[in-house]
Order: C-alpha cells, then sequence, then structure tokens
C-alpha cells in the first residue's frame, strides 16, 4: 500500500464548490470532511458525494459494494461516501478533470495540506470495471494496488487546511446565503 502525501490537489465541484470556498474562509483556513463533521451534524446530514449519488450521478449499487469491501478489507480507511476527494499532484488533477469531469464545468484547483487525516491513496481506474469485476476491483482498490498507468486519488478523512484561503477563488457568501449553506436560517412566519 503506498503512503498519502501531506499535500493534495481538489478539483471545485461547482454544484457544492461556493458552499466549501465560503467554510475554508469561515474556518480561516481549514475544513473538515463531510465524514468528520457528520459525527455532530443534524439528523439527515449527507455529503456531498452522497448527495449526488441519490440523484443519480453516481451508481449507488456500486458505491455500496465499494463500501462493503472496504469494512471487510480495511476497515480503518476513510468511506467514499464522506470522503474529501484529493489528487496527489496537479498534474494527476488536471489528468482526472479532462478524463472524468470534462463537461461537468470544474475547472478550479486548490491547494489542500492534510496535517490531520485519514487517507487512503488509490487508484481511480479500479472504478472503471463493469459490475461482474466489482468486488475484485474495490479488493484492489482498497489494497491499494497500483495499474501500470494509474490514475491515483487521495480518498480524505478528517481536518485539512487550504494554505491559499485568503486569496481568490475563496470568499465569503452573502449573509442570506450563508445562513442557508450553514442550516442557521429558520423561516419564522
Amino acid at each position: 500500500m503506498s503512503k498519502a502525501p501531506d499535500i493534495g490537489w481538489h478539483i471545485l465541484d461547482p454544484d457544492f464548490g461556493e458552499i466549501l470556498l465560503h467554510s475554508v474562509v469561515v474556518g480561516e483556513g481549514w475544513l473538515h470532511s463531510a465524514s468528520a463533521m457528520a459525527a455532530t451534524a443534524p439528523p439527515g446530514f449527507v455529503s456531498p458525494y452522497w448527495a449526488k449519488t441519490m440523484m443519480g450521478a453516481v451508481d449507488p449499487r456500486k458505491e455500496a459494494v465499494w463500501e462493503a469491501v472496504r469494512k471487510d478489507v480495511s476497515p480503518d480507511l476513510p468511506s467514499r461516501m464522506g470522503a474529501l476527494f484529493l489528487f496527489p499532484t496537479k498534474e494527476e488533477a488536471e489528468t482526472s478533470l479532462t478524463d472524468w469531469f470534462k463537461d461537468s464545468g470544474r475547472s478550479i484547483f486548490l491547494r489542500v495540506r492534510m496535517p490531520f487525516h485519514s487517507a487512503h491513496l488509490a487508484d481511480g481506474k479500479w472504478l472503471d470495471c463493469i459490475e461482474r469485476e466489482w468486488i475484485d476491483c474495490a479488493t484492489r482498490y482498497w489494497l491499494g494496488e497500483m495499474r501500470v498507468a494509474p490514475r491515483r486519488e487521495l480518498v480524505v478523512d478528517g481536518r485539512v487546511y487550504f494554505p491559499d484561503w485568503k486569496m481568490p477563488p475563496f470568499r465569503r457568501l452573502p449573509a442570506g446565503l450563508a445562513s442557508v449553506a450553514s442550516g442557521k436560517r429558520r423561516d419564522h412566519r
């Protein structure tokens, strides 16, 4: 199994990016992964990745297999369902943008330090398989096996730091949107 690096790159998701950018500014550069926040979140909290799975952007059956295999093979590794996904280098993030997200509207790369985290360095190419290969490929993914030309990704759980948080694209949301994003806004009819 390969050791995860201490620096990674995140590709900003256009659906949840504004909330992430705002949260990083509010946290003065610090952010907890969705799985780390889930322990203290209100009932019904889901990660952006799980939300996309529920909306059909990701096959929930496949992710269920990946999660079951993780629990069996490497239960101490972070779950994909609440993780923050990073890439070990900016070049790998750029390649993944082209290979995985070319029509997604993603284009902003954010540098991330991971001083307090649990991370797994995996080859995302194991995800490119047909259903009858899911268990074998998931096992190899969670064991950290790399293919000849891997598409390395970091599955991160915990507290991470965005060292460039004082510069664009990081920004606060307007007050009304920030309260909706944080769940603090209440309807006072």
